[in-house]
């Protein structure tokens, strides 16, 4: 899988991971968006509208949609109203229809601001015509006085051509005087307000748009709070990320111990032996550990946590993992080296006794009735270091011993993220199976890998314990 597809799966994982963890919340502001978003629409003011049309002939309708619109128009219809009008102006159906729609607390407020607001532009288009009109008009008078004035003042010596000239303008300045008077009239829009409709109030059907408008936004906001929540959470967000951030192959899911508690544990519990029985996946996990391609199943290896938080989960799974080879034929040896694990018997005879000579090896194996060929060495008295203990020749002479007298040797160490011990084993291991947990923090998983280079260590695969889909 190259890294572009690794990196689109981990980021699905992730959410969905946190859309699952916290859907509770992402249900919760869904209810909330819509529970405000409803009320708010049920304590608005009631809101009516009323719309009145207006016929236009002679001009385009959609300069005078521009003309109603205007800042002329709504301050004349406002003072006529007494108060600015919510009006809203637009082109009808037909080419020479134009509305004016006006909301308002009232079905008769809407029809009254709606027809005050046509007739006021009616009234104003009629008076710009007139005018103009009326300016034209002006305009041609005055040149036709100019003219008769200079007509008037040519001398008697005047050359014909000058009288015949002004003449000819006069008679041109009264014909235009009379055209402009008869196309004014003729032509131009000419607005009439035809009838006012009020329509009905807001109906229930509105109230349910804006119930699912809301939810939409809702579930939009709630995913991106659980995404927000879930990548402030310092824990791993799942095997996914813990096997690409240490490069290694994940072998299994295990379902959470009965003793971690919690609504979120005990439903993590059912889904996962929903999908898989805890004995196959254990199997599937000593099948990867240690492949049976050879002629006895054989060799040691070592399980140990990522952080403090995955000790318990830890021990069951070295338990569990030992009995699994035990119980597959071959005789199996499980060295508790975690003196912090409940495992530890630290008052029992066990292993920093045998590595600091004070008991014989063959005295600390315990024989045990979970399978037979199962034997278990108890961690025992906590030494000054893990780290001196693990690293030491005498630890080595032991596992050596052991893997002389049993087939398998299964080691229990403390998290690799706490104790560099662990890693020192891994050197020489057959195997190493690291458990990384819901509870695992994401700087304990960076620890590990620091740890692991700084050491020369090595992890062949992860059993995550957690939810199987995290």
């Amino acid at each position: 899988m190259n890294q572009t597809a690794s990196s689109d799966e981990l980021e699905i994982s992730f959410w969905r991971r946190a859309l699952r963890r916290h859907r509770m919340l992402v249900l919760t502001v869904v209810v909330l968006f819509v529970a405000v978003t409803v009320a708010a629409v049920l304590l608005r003011p009631a809101s009516h509208s009323a719309t009145t049309e207006v016929f236009v002939s002679g001009a385009d309708v959609a300069p005078e949609v521009q003309f109603v619109r205007s800042r002329f128009v709504s301050e004349a219809a406002a003072a006529e109203l007494g108060s600015r009008p919510d009006v809203d102006v637009g082109s009808g159906d037909s080419t020479w229809i134009l509305t004016v729609t006006a909301s308002a607390a009232t079905p008769e407020e809407a029809a009254r601001v709606a027809t005050t607001y046509a007739t006021t532009y009616v009234r104003l288009r009629e008076q710009a015509t007139t005018d103009a009109r009326r300016a034209g008009e002006a305009d041609l008078e005055q040149s036709i006085a100019r003219a008769r004035a200079e007509l008037d003042a040519l001398p008697p010596n005047a050359p014909p051509q000058a009288g015949a000239r002004l003449e000819n303008e006069i008679t041109a300045f009264q014909d235009a005087l009379t055209s402009t008077t008869s196309a004014t009239i003729q032509a131009g829009p000419r607005p009439v307000v035809l009838d006012t409709t009020v329509a009905d109030g807001q109906a229930s059907g509105t109230v349910w748009l804006y119930a699912a408008a809301a939810a939409a936004i809702g579930s939009v906001a709630g995913a991106g709070l659980a995404g927000a929540v879930g990548g402030l959470d310092p824990h791993v967000p799942g095997p996914a990320y813990a096997t690409r951030a240490l490069r290694v192959p994940l072998f299994g899911t295990v379902a959470p111990s009965g003793t971690r508690g919690g609504w979120r544990s005990s439903r993590a519990r059912r889904r996962a032996r929903m999908r898989t029985a805890p004995g196959e996946v254990i199997a599937m996990i000593r099948a990867l550990v240690l492949p049976a391609d050879r002629d006895k199943l054989s060799g040691s290896v070592l399980v140990c946590g990522a952080g403090r938080g995955d000790g318990a989960e830890t021990g069951r799974i070295a338990t569990e993992l030992a009995t699994g080879f035990a119980r597959a034929g071959a005789s199996t040896a499980l060295v508790r080296a975690d003196f912090t694990a409940p495992e530890a018997d630290l008052g029992a005879p066990g292993l920093s006794a045998v590595v600091a000579g004070r008991v014989a090896l063959s005295d600390a194996l315990t024989v045990t009735d979970d399978a037979p060929g199962l034997s278990v060495i108890a961690a025992g008295a906590a030494p000054d270091s893990t780290v001196d203990l693990l690293s030491g020749r005498e630890f080595g002479r032991i596992v050596e011993e052991l893997e002389r007298t049993v087939d398998v040797v299964v080691v229990h160490c403390a998290p690799l993220g706490d104790d560099p011990g662990a890693a020192l084993v891994s050197r020489t291991a057959d195997a190493t199976l690291l458990v990384v947990s819901d509870r695992t923090r994401r700087d304990e998983l960076s620890r590990v890998e620091q740890t692991l280079h700084a050491t020369g260590g090595r992890v062949e695969g992860i059993a995550y314990v957690g939810e199987p889909g995290a």
